[in-house]
């Protein structure tokens, strides 16, 4: 009697951890960046660009901010970060009425020490990945795929 009791509990502790740990998730913080991203793209908000990490964007695409401003220019950094905006904007723009209803299932996929990679469902019934890091205290994010 005494260890299915053990049992009882342990079975009691292991549904509330795991019902705690589903309910934490909702309210990560990596999943409300992602989401104000969403929101942001949706509605044409060009204070989109101080939650996109730039830094990151240009190293998927083999340089950095530093070599891109070295190179060509603060101008021509700047000109990148808009036109990087104003694509976002120009993509999501479709969903300004229903930005809150078409994207669901958001969770963390990976936590590491200063980074998360996010998933989501987008209106295509698709996975999509968005990585968030910390950066300068902020947390920033982009498209990640593996």
């Amino acid at each position: 009697m005494l260890y299915l009791s053990r049992v009882v509990v342990l079975c009691l502790c292991l549904a509330t951890s795991l019902l705690l740990v589903s309910c934490s998730d909702k309210n990560d913080p990596a999943i409300a960046v992602c989401k104000e991203f969403i929101k942001k793209a949706a509605t044409g908000d060009k204070t989109l660009k101080d939650i996109i990490d730039f830094d990151a964007a240009a190293q998927k695409y083999g340089t950095t901010e530093q070599e891109i401003i070295k190179k060509e220019g603060a101008e021509k950094w700047n000109t990148i970060k808009d036109d990087m905006v104003t694509t976002i904007i120009t993509t999501f723009s479709p969903l300004k009425n229903n930005y809150s209803s078409a994207f669901k299932d958001f969770k963390i996929e990976e936590k590491g020490k200063d980074y998360w990679i996010v998933s989501y469902i987008n209106p295509e019934k698709q996975r999509r990945m968005m990585m968030v890091k910390k950066r300068n205290d902020k947390l920033k994010t982009y498209y990640f795929n593996r």
